[in-house]
């Protein structure tokens, strides 16, 4: 009686499959572009509408190679993009994020200053550790005294 219980409840669990988890659809790198133009700016460029994937085929084929903005006396790609923003907004605003230089805070010009100070002629022979232990306690100690 138990063999044929135990084989009936094995056969119930063998025909069950658990059910699959569903899976996580994954976001392409160009539709996190897609909405970042409001209304107005979306009635101002002819391209807007069309979104990041024809934006991507218009860059692929432009002829770069003779583009005045690209020569080897011209070192700033953002001269390129500006000329760009009505064609291509979306890769635009892109290219502003990786190319732009973010500026340095007092704090930040603070702080290499200091370590400026700790390095000295006559304290040369401090190892790279002992200057970063030095400069994050007066970094520490600077904070403790402004709160």
């Amino acid at each position: 009686m138990e063999t044929a219980e135990n084989h009936k409840s094995n056969e119930v669990l063998s025909n069950t499959n658990p059910s699959p988890s569903p899976k996580k659809k994954f976001k392409s790198f160009t539709t996190q572009f897609d909405d970042d133009l409001d209304g107005a700016e979306l009635s101002k460029t002819s391209t807007a509408g069309m979104g990041s994937r024809r934006e991507m085929e218009i860059y692929l084929q432009m002829n770069l190679s003779n583009h005045p903005a690209l020569d080897d006396e011209n070192d700033n790609p953002l001269l390129f993009w500006k000329e760009q923003k009505q064609i291509l907004p979306h890769m635009t605003k892109l290219a502003r994020r990786v190319f732009s230089i973010p500026a340095s805070s007092t704090a930040v010009e603070r702080t290499f200053s200091s370590a400026g100070n700790v390095i000295s002629q006559r304290r040369t022979n401090l190892s790279p550790s002992t200057v970063n232990d030095i400069i994050l306690v007066r970094s520490a100690a600077d904070r403790w005294k402004k709160s």
